[in-house]
């Protein structure tokens, strides 16, 4: 019988250390008798060395993979079969708690951009399976619900004997706040502190597609403050700016958190207002913005009253127009408003303390303004006023 293989070192002819593995085994004659030896040498040395290396490897890759302040999931056939410490730092838990999960149920159910989560993550899956290497963005849920965001490194790795794909999970959370902040500063408008054009398009498409997931339909207000020019020439221009701060503020006070209120032009106002019954309706929304301003005018807090023109549409969740035709079918609307309550900023009492007031307040002024402020009266008298 053979005995046991044993390995020895031994040197060649050049001087190198090879690694011999020799078996032996004895020659035995018909009659049983040992009449000698045969030995076997294989040289071991170059396998010697590459499980040496490997060795090497999964002692590096264990090191990293533990120490790394980022957590790290290895998967298999999408299920997660091992993770380092730093991912209960950063998910919470512990190994049983994240071990047998899918990255899936560490993530809400949609993604920021509307997507589904297990759909957009199982797509990332397959294509790192088929060799891609990914980086992507990706919303992560930690084990208390708390949300936060993450870049994600995905590849498919070879360890010995099978097959895995490695996540590398990082906390880009601050990164995130600093753009958002950034790009806050491009969607604001400066003046009123409301969205701007931009923003109202960016976050209303966002709310739109919230609504149809929600099957829920979205109000579009258009309004915009009448004879800001007449404000501007009589009040000058920062009167002007201070009507738009006014309406703007009624505006903002007038719908709730979510809603997106921005002014997306000169004297031009727009809001998207997702429906709620009982609650938002067309008839209540033209109530809260006429009893704003009424309740503004009877503060005489400037020495004019304000009006505005208002039109309302509505989007269903089985629509499929865009906002930018929402936005015309709206500002049709509020200038069908206009013309029919053909609105003025200037009330006619206003206007009166301007000619009629006391005899110091028109001393200083001239001919030219006493008619000009006598043409605006008949004007506004003759017109009548908008909300």
């Amino acid at each position: 019988m053979p005995k046991d293989n044993v390995t020895v070192k031994v040197i060649d002819g050049k001087g190198d250390i090879k690694d011999l593995e020799i078996s032996i085994c004895p020659i035995i004659d018909y009659q049983g008798n040992i009449t000698g030896f045969r030995g076997i040498a294989r040289d071991m040395t170059q396998r010697k060395r590459q499980e040496a290396a490997l060795k090497e490897s999964e002692e590096r890759f264990r090191i990293l993979f533990n120490t790394l302040k980022y957590p790290i999931f290895l998967l298999d056939k999408g299920i997660i079969v091992d993770c380092n410490p730093a991912t209960f730092w950063m998910f919470g838990g512990d190994r049983d708690s994240i071990i047998g999960k899918s990255p899936i149920e560490l993530s809400p159910p949609f993604q920021p951009d509307g997507q589904a989560s297990k759909e957009k993550g199982y797509m990332y899956m397959k294509r790192a399976w088929e060799g891609e290497s990914l980086s992507f963005e990706w919303q992560h849920m930690r084990l208390d619900g708390s949300l936060f965001e993450t870049e994600v490194r995905l590849e498919r790795v070879a360890l010995p004997g099978k097959v895995y794909l490695l996540a590398v999970i990082y906390d880009i959370t601050g990164r995130k706040r600093f753009e958002e902040e950034l790009k806050l500063i491009s969607i604001k408008d400066e003046l009123t502190g409301l969205y701007n054009r931009r923003g109202f398009k960016e976050l209303g498409e966002r709310l739109l597609m919230t609504a149809a997931r929600q099957n829920k339909g979205v109000f579009l207000v258009f309004s915009d403050l009448n004879y800001l020019k007449h404000i501007n020439d009589t009040y000058g221009h920062s009167a002007g700016d201070l009507a738009l701060k006014e309406l703007a503020r009624i505006l903002k006070e007038s719908f709730r958190g979510d809603d997106v209120v921005a002014r997306i032009g000169g004297d031009e106002f727009a809001v998207l207002a997702m429906e709620a019954e009982g609650i938002l309706d067309p008839d209540s929304i033209e109530r809260r913005l006429k009893d704003g301003i009424s309740a503004l005018n009877q503060l005489h807090r400037l020495p004019f009253e304000i009006s505005a023109s208002i039109g309302i549409t509505k989007w269903g969740p089985e629509s499929s127009v865009s906002l930018e035709i929402l936005l015309v079918e709206a500002d049709r609307l509020m200038y069908e408003d206009k013309a029919k309550k053909k609105g003025f900023a200037h009330s006619p009492s206003s206007l009166e303390k301007m000619i009629e007031g006391p005899e110091e307040q028109n001393l200083g002024e001239s001919t030219e303004q006493k008619e000009e402020a006598l043409e605006l009266n008949n004007r506004a008298k003759s017109e009548g006023q908008n909300f």
